[in-house]
């Protein structure tokens, strides 16, 4: 299934046209359905990163009530944020504002083309930055332009985007059933075609950028009696696809902390494969669905 990338109904509306303002309250509806907070909170995994960020941005953040729920499952672990809410319509309402803030997080809505306002040296710096249902409405030329932007204003990029594939463009269609308007009803399976799928969105980052994470897999550990025959690729062994889609063991490029998991019965992470030198910084991205009808991106400079 081809990537194609059409111009959505809701993008051409007036931010305060019934239609638009009904298709956002959709879009919420869609959001909950799909669990994009919950997937962005488990990619961003706050609890593990200390100290907090001190600035968030959110490209193309419409109303700024996903955001909301977002900052919900954050702010236990990540406390007097600044977070900067960009898009190029003036769709942000207040009820977001007065969340965010009982939460302890100050709030800047920025209406601008994200290409401008990435550009700006001072405005575009963040410690996170995060996009939700957004990047699939650009061409892949203009989501290299975007994400070369991204990658020289932030340390970490995460990303909920749609997962193009066919049994998700037959559910596209079916958001008539939850209520879904005439403008979310056009704009669904448009975003689905727009969608991506395996390592596209690696592809597109700077070109000189990353290490790859290819943590897609991991096969069960064989047995002692498995091991001794040669069977199996060991504890711990990285894990590559091949072209015929099997799994392959490879030695593990990269050392492993012995004491990872320690006591808890847990295989410790794979560790990436593949790496290259990065013009800006060391980045390593990872890019694999999440629950049926998603496919996130995550990009992290390394220290």
């Amino acid at each position: 299934m081809k990537r194609t990338v059409e111009t959505e109904w809701l993008d051409e509306l007036p931010a305060n046209d019934p239609g638009a303002l009904g298709s956002r309250r959709d879009i919420r509806r869609l959001n909950w359905v799909m669990g994009n907070a919950g997937i962005l909170h488990r990619l961003l995994r706050p609890e593990s990163r200390q100290p907090a960020p001190k600035r968030i941005v959110e490209l193309g953040a419409g109303d700024g009530l996903f955001m909301l729920e977002l900052a919900k499952y954050l702010a236990p672990s990540w406390k007097n944020i600044e977070v900067v809410l960009v898009d190029g319509k003036p769709a942000f309402i207040e009820e977001a504002r007065c969340g965010l803030n009982a939460l302890g997080w100050t709030v800047e809505a920025v209406v601008a083309d994200v290409f401008d306002w990435l550009k700006q040296p001072a405005d575009g710096l963040a410690d996170v930055m995060v996009a939700n249902l957004f990047l699939h409405q650009f061409s892949d030329e203009q989501l290299t332009k975007m994400l070369g932007l991204v990658s020289a204003r932030t340390k970490l990029f995460a990303a909920c985007e749609p997962r193009r594939g066919l049994s998700n463009l037959f559910m596209s269609h079916t958001v008539g059933l939850i209520g879904c308007n005439a403008v979310s009803r056009h704009d669904a399976p448009v975003s689905v075609h727009a969608g991506f799928t395996g390592q596209e969105l690696c592809a597109l980052w700077p070109a000189n950028g990353a290490r790859l994470d290819t943590r897609t897999k991991r096969e069960s550990s064989p047995s002692p009696r498995e091991e001794r025959a040669g069977r199996g690729p060991g504890r711990g062994a990285a894990l590559k696809h091949t072209k015929d889609d099997t799994i392959t063991p490879l030695p593990n490029p990269l050392p492993i902390n012995p004491s990872w998991g320690e006591g808890t019965g847990l295989q410790p992470p794979l560790v990436p494969v593949s790496t290259c030198a990065p013009a800006i910084g060391n980045w390593r991205l990872r890019e694999r669905p999440a629950q049926f009808f998603n496919q996130t991106f995550l990009a992290e400079r390394e220290a």
